[in-house]
């Protein structure tokens, strides 16, 4: 098997158990969203970020570091499990201490009680993260992605019973805790790792060099990320960030499920191929070319049916996040770029220059945040996006350099996919205005079902039977998998 038939196997597992989990969160969240309230979810949020930054410090990045080193040993993977639990055990004492102090910030005694019980996953962590990268390092993607599915399941499911028995807020973070126990014991059951402590200083300092950067680089990221919900929820509370992540979590599931099952094969692939530039540069451009194939025309969808699709969906009470939903998919495309951009800086070892980019958005972002706020949510969503624009050009140029990729292949690498979705969007404005003509744009179901099955039909066909040269392998691929996925169905 080739490397690039390797990547495009890995990338489906990975693409078909994110998606099947995506699925299961867009069906649960649906059910969650009319169990609970936008504060429940925006008390969560809010606990989540801090112990979402201490998430990073706690993983040290050495475990990416192990995921891109082109040999490890058995002993290497017991020292990062060991620097990681002693972390991990400092995290969860910090916690316990900073949790009063948190809830006093907040002014509500609910986040003391939930910050402790919610630091117990700092335990569990290092029982996750090393079978979790011994299986990356493998490229048993079909193995993580079926683990992930089972745990997506189990915890979803414990979810809604917890919320059903009105646990609030209480329903979101148990059924997490339950979830990682099962994880802990399917990853186990996989790899056969078992945990052993083991220090060995050279072997950190190997590890933890690479790992520093890689963390600086996330935590960052993630910073950027949620920089908007802290600030939301010390100014407007937790029904405005319940309101907000709802809005965001919609406008990055695309990029999120497709962009992210696409960056763990190909920053795998990269690492082994960081040598052949013009391997490397050809493996990013075709992978930015398929990605965007499939998440555009969704970004395009959601800019038009946004308010139909939150409140069919997740009832009146969230219809304040559909017009923040719309303004934050038109960064859609820079979500992707800028994310598969990353794996190329990771694969070449730029994190330094990146993490420099990563605080110029970072600034860039906070002051948008700040001028925002005075008008809620909405001004909010409209401030950020300067950043997402920053971040995609900053991040490409990156890699462009790091690759020697001109100019006009990013041109070259987008323009297959011009033409279907350029015929996508025509097709919703027309469809558009014909509900609009007969009066049928009241009925929110009608309206998002008109919509979603006129764009499908039309990209469909589009892709089936008038691709672009560069696609066509794609299309045979799918005018074959319909008839065989027919026949399947047929026999059963």
């Amino acid at each position: 098997m080739t490397l690039g038939e390797s990547i495009r196997r890995n990338s489906l597992w990975v693409l078909s158990g994110s998606m099947g989990g995506r699925v299961i969160d867009f069906v649960v969240g649906i059910i969650l969203a009319r169990l609970l309230l936008p504060e429940d979810f925006g008390l969560f949020v809010t606990v989540g970020i801090l112990t979402g930054v201490l998430g990073f410090i706690a993983a040290g990045g050495m475990g990416e570091a192990l995921v891109r080193a082109k040999e490890i040993d058995e002993r290497d993977a017991q020292v990062v499990f060991t620097m990681q639990l002693l972390s991990c055990i400092l995290i969860f004492l910090a916690l316990q201490w900073i949790a009063p102090y948190f809830a006093i910030w907040f002014d509500d005694p609910l986040y003391e009680t939930l910050l402790r019980v919610s630091a117990i996953n700092f335990l569990l962590r290092p029982f996750v993260n090393i079978p979790s990268v011994l299986l990356r390092r493998e490229m048993r993607f079909k193995a993580l992605s079926l683990r992930a599915l089972i745990v997506n399941v189990f915890g979803s499911l414990i979810s809604i019973l917890l919320a059903l028995l009105g646990f609030g807020v209480w329903s979101l973070l148990l059924s997490g805790l339950a979830a990682v126990l099962l994880n802990i014991a399917v990853l186990i059951k996989l790899t056969g790792w078992r945990p052993r402590l083991a220090l060995d200083w050279n072997r950190v300092k190997q590890f933890g060099g690479i790992g520093v950067r890689f963390t600086v680089n996330d935590l960052i990221v993630y910073l950027r990320t949620r920089t908007s919900m802290a600030l939301l929820s010390y100014q407007l509370g937790p029904r405005e960030v319940g309101l907000f992540n709802k809005a965001d979590s919609l406008a990055e599931m695309p990029a999120q499920l497709l962009s992210g099952a696409a960056y763990q094969t190909l920053f795998r692939a990269l690492s082994a191929e960081q040598d052949n530039l013009d391997r490397s540069a050809y493996l990013f451009l075709r992978t930015l070319t398929m990605v965007c194939l499939y998440a555009l025309p969704i970004y395009i969808g959601l800019i038009w049916i946004a308010d139909s699709f939150v409140v069919t969906l997740y009832g009146e009470n969230w219809a304040a996040a559909a017009l923040p939903l719309q303004i934050l998919a038109t960064a859609g495309f820079f979500r992707i770029l800028a994310n598969l951009s990353g794996a190329v800086a990771a694969a070449q070892n730029r994190l330094g220059a990146e993490i420099v980019i990563q605080f110029e958005n970072w600034g860039l972002l906070l002051i948008g945040c700040l001028i925002g706020l005075q008008w809620g949510t909405l001004g909010v969503a409209i401030g950020i996006l300067p950043s997402f624009w920053h971040i995609a050009w900053r991040m490409y140029r990156l890699a462009a350099s790091a690759l020697n990729i001109k100019p006009r292949d990013l041109g070259r690498a987008l323009l297959p996919v011009i033409p279907g979705n350029s015929a996508l969007l025509l097709t919703l404005i027309l469809t558009h205005q014909i509900l609009i003509g007969h009066g049928l744009e009241q009925d929110q179901g009608l309206y998002l079902l008109s919509m979603i099955c006129c764009g499908g039909v039309v990209y469909g066909g589009w892709l089936l039977f008038l691709p672009h040269p560069s696609l066509k392998a794609e299309a045979a691929r799918w005018r074959q998998f319909i008839p065989n996925l027919a026949s399947a169905r047929n026999r059963s």
